[in-house]
């Protein structure tokens, strides 16, 4: 009996890769320190990239995205994929332009696209609870002090 992992949990994906012989792979959601070292990798690459007057339009944008890639290749698949599902399989070799644009589109929305969401519900959740408590602590601590005197009453007191 297979275990389908992706009843275990939703976020593992199957991305189907090869050039002449397909196989599907498991892609993984990052673990938090993964997503951060990740985070880290592209982070720094932008960094690099918009630091030169080089060209920046959408072809040198991807040629750029393609070198990180590939640069970073052997890290990010050590994040995502399950070395023992694939062995010693170079799958820089196996993968065409296509496949690769379906894995970063994938470990994107699994890792980051639906977290934004989830971060922004919760932030508008905090920031309501918060901004509400506050609101009414500080309308409770103003309360109008009606026991002073007004410079009317210190005129007619004066005069008598």
């Amino acid at each position: 009996m297979e275990i389908q992992l992706d009843l275990i949990n939703p976020q593992i994906k199957k991305l189907t890769i090869g050039i002449r012989k397909l196989r599907d792979i498991s892609i993984y959601p990052l673990s938090v320190r993964d997503q951060l070292k990740l985070s880290e990798i592209i982070v720094g690459g932008i960094k690099e990239f918009y630091g030169t007057d080089d060209d920046k339009s959408d072809a040198a944008i991807g040629a750029w995205l393609m070198g990180m890639v590939e640069k970073n290749m052997d890290k990010i698949l050590g994040f995502i994929v399950d070395k023992t599902e694939i062995g010693e399989l170079d799958l820089f070799s196996e993968m065409s332009n296509d496949q690769l644009v379906s894995l970063v589109d994938i470990i994107y929305d699994v890792n980051y696209g639906s977290i934004s969401k989830k971060v922004k519900d919760l932030l508008a959740k905090v920031k309501g609870q918060f901004l509400s408590r506050r609101s009414s602590a500080q309308s409770s601590e103003t309360v109008l002090n009606t026991d002073s005197k007004t410079s009317s009453d210190d005129l007619i007191e004066k005069e008598e």
